[in-house]
């Protein structure tokens, strides 16, 4: 993994962490605030340390965009490749499994594991710890300040992305199949930030690990990692973890984080993780062929009556905006009354070419429910992927 920085990069760096610095110092009172971190790939930000008077007086400041409290972040959590068919079908365009990821630069944020397991394929190993210690007195026994893991999910993390194929999986005497990562070939080419400890973690620490990871240069991110209670003060969809996230992947890194999974007891309910398991149904192609309903908008999933149960029950559903959202008569709510009604997992709704995009309402559902406005994401993301 190799780095070039021009000279007019150098100094853009700098000159942005300069006017963290100066804005602080002219707005907050010395010794009032510790800056934790300077943000200067993903984000033009920073992180710090202060008491709520001092964040009153930052909010008004000129030249600040957003100021968000930092919250605590929490771990996340193998047959997904046998699941996705990556052997029969990605990986076998690929060169086969013994060269799916080749080439490719993984980076992970999460707890690390000792040297004793390394295998050979970690390039760089970083950690963060800042936010943390400026929260809590950190466990030595456990906490350790190193890229070291005191739990072992780091290198499950480090297995999911990139695990040798077919490697049996053996728990106490019990054979539990074989698991693989999802680019086995990646050998030599997984970069590992440590930002969460076994008794502590925040996302200023998870957020500074992916500006590095980017100014890294890693291709995929893999963050088994989120945080633990929603942003406070407003509802909002796009916290700053989200906005990093987001970030990342319009800078060309392919992002993928957990959702909502706390594993791996099975019972804990998840909807990110097990999206996995549960299929895609068009609605159209899920019309109840007995009853009376109203025919119109049937792919808009607005009458519960029009569907057959047995084929949408458990599964995400693919609503279209047709001519009944365009003309007003289609509603949200209606969707997810349908939802609920049939027992959806979950629905999507995607836009149409024949009507162009649509204006997405943020408001939020009471079943879980992705909204894709653009024909061209509709297109290539979900109509493709389902045909």
């Amino acid at each position: 993994m190799k780095q070039y920085f021009s000279e007019v990069s150098k100094a853009h760096v700098k000159q942005l962490e300069d006017s963290h610095d100066q804005l602080l110092q002219s707005n907050l009172e010395t010794g009032s605030y510790s800056k934790l971190y300077s943000f200067k790939q993903v984000a033009n930000g920073f992180a710090v340390h202060t008491t709520p008077s001092q964040v009153e007086k930052l909010k008004y400041a000129p030249a600040v965009k957003l100021v968000e409290r930092d919250r605590g972040a929490k771990l996340m959590t193998t047959y997904t490749p046998r699941f996705l068919e990556l052997p029969e079908a990605v990986w076998t365009q690929e060169g086969a499994q013994r060269n799916a990821g080749e080439g490719i630069v993984i980076g992970f944020t999460g707890p690390l594991f000792p040297a004793t397991s390394c295998n050979g394929k970690i390039v760089s190993a970083k950690f963060f710890s800042a936010g943390a210690r400026a929260i809590a007195t950190l466990n030595g026994s456990v906490d350790f300040l190193s890229p070291f893991d005191a739990d072992g999910h780091g290198s499950h993390v480090a297995s999911v992305a990139a695990g040798n194929a077919g490697v049996p999986v053996v728990v106490n005497g019990f054979s539990y199949g074989r698991a693989g990562g999802m680019a086995p070939r990646a050998r030599d080419r997984i970069a590992v930030y440590k930002a969460v400890y076994p008794t502590v973690g925040t996302l200023a620490d998870v957020v500074s690990a992916i500006d590095e990871a980017i100014r890294d240069g890693v291709d995929v991110l893999a963050l088994s990692v989120g945080p633990d209670e929603p942003p406070l003060g407003k509802v909002t969809f796009l916290s700053m973890f989200d906005v990093f996230m987001l970030y990342a992947r319009r800078a060309g890194v392919f992002v993928v984080q957990a959702a909502s999974n706390r594993g791996p007891d099975p019972s804990r309910p998840t909807f990110g993780y097990r999206l996995l398991q549960h299929r895609l149904v068009l609605a159209k192609d899920a019309i109840n062929p007995i009853g009376s309903f109203p025919r119109t908008y049937v792919e808009e999933c607005q009458f519960p009556q029009a569907l057959d149960t047995r084929l949408v029950i458990g599964s995400i559903v693919i609503c279209t905006f047709s001519d009944g959202f365009y003309n007003g008569r289609s509603t949200l709510n209606a969707i997810v009354n349908t939802a609920r009604a049939l027992g959806f997992m979950g629905f999507v709704l995607v836009a149409n070419p024949a009507y162009g995009d649509f204006i997405a309402e943020p408001v939020p559902f009471a079943v879980s429910g992705i909204l894709v406005p653009s024909v061209t994401n509709s297109q290539v993301h979900i109509t493709k992927s389902y045909s």
